[in-house]
């Protein structure tokens, strides 16, 4: 019988696909980005006719793994951070877009749609293999897009509490 040989060699990780998600401020217009307008501002480059970036952040540990998918070299001027400091510093400045993994995204920010796909909300992509911006990793993600749900709501506000005491309270109703 052979018998296994110890050896300093690593074992390779397993390389899995890693949805990142362009974010920006709450309460930014923007909804939407390209590839290719993300490949030009990672490169350290404006794109044309797109509202004007003037900071980019991004979660360190995905800064190659993006790079190499688009198929450029990230510019010096790209801010490497932490997943929250990227969150810190998109809700910090609304010139500021950030990238971080489907997962630490959160209801204080909004995710963009990439080239149409949206990977959140009502019209979002049905599986994160059709998700435009998948990057390989050997930090696999816990993201998982059967676990969302989009809750949608609608109606008034009213802060005038003289309304209820007019419709119900003397019997006015609402006609």
């Amino acid at each position: 019988a052979a018998t296994a040989i110890p050896t300093d060699t690593p074992v390779p990780s397993a390389v899995s696909l890693v949805p990142l998600v362009p974010i920006v401020t709450y309460w930014s217009a923007q909804r939407t980005i390209s590839r290719t307008d993300i490949a030009l501002l990672l490169s350290g480059r404006r794109p044309t006719g797109s509202q004007a970036f003037t900071s980019l952040a991004l979660a360190a540990v995905d800064a190659s793994p993006l790079a190499s998918a688009l198929g450029v070299v990230v510019s010096p001027a790209v801010r490497l951070l932490s997943p929250a400091g990227v969150v810190a510093a998109v809700r910090a400045s609304p010139a500021t877009l950030g990238f971080i993994r489907a997962q630490d995204v959160s209801a204080d920010v909004r995710a963009l749609s990439v080239d149409g796909a949206s990977l959140f909300g009502a019209g979002r992509v049905k599986s994160v293999a059709a998700w435009p911006l998948d990057v390989s990793s050997g930090v696999p993600s816990t993201f998982g897009i059967a676990n969302e749900w989009t809750l949608t709501a609608g109606g008034d506000v009213n802060l005038d509490r003289s309304v209820f005491v007019q419709t119900v309270t003397n019997g006015k109703g609402a006609d």
